[in-house]
């Protein structure tokens, strides 16, 4: 017991209502700490993610997803962060963690790029479906980068 709090039945000795007041203080104060801790430790490693593919092409083509889908050179920040998450899921490395993907990409990229993570941690059957669905959420996107450097050295 810390030295600051009086003994229990020092406690029982005062009226009841000043007992249960300092037990919803104490309530409340775990559980604000519990908040704020869960807030800043990581909710899941994604630095695992290699080994829940069933083979190399499952894991190349949920890259290829990420990169042809999801990663649009036009937002360079969150462009960054998914480039970040597609090298991480060839590496055992950490590029990115959650709260990266949270802040810096946009909520429906979110949603997809969660998705894959759960699948991943779910069945290789469920990155099949993963891989099947999200190319009909989102367009084929255009490197523009690309595109202009072809265009100069093409001229």
């Amino acid at each position: 017991m810390p030295p600051d709090m009086p003994h229990p039945e020092l406690c029982e000795r005062r009226p009841r209502a000043t007992a249960l007041a300092r037990a919803d203080v104490s309530d409340t104060l775990k559980w604000l700490a519990f908040t704020l801790v869960a807030q800043y430790v990581p909710r899941v490693s994604l630095v695992d993610l290699r080994n829940g593919f069933r083979d190399e092409y499952q894991l190349q083509s949920a890259r290829a997803v990420v990169m042809q889908r999801l990663a649009d050179d036009r937002e360079q920040e969150e462009c960054r962060v998914l480039m970040k998450f597609w090298w991480q899921l060839a590496m055992t490395c950490r590029e990115v963690t959650e709260a990266d993907l949270d802040r810096h990409v946009s909520p429906a990229k979110r949603e997809a790029v969660q998705g894959l993570i759960d699948a991943i941690r779910h069945s290789p059957d469920a990155i099949d479906t993963w891989i099947a669905d999200v190319p009909q959420r989102f367009p084929r996107i255009r490197d523009r980068g690309y595109e202009a450097w072809r265009t100069n050295r093409n001229s």
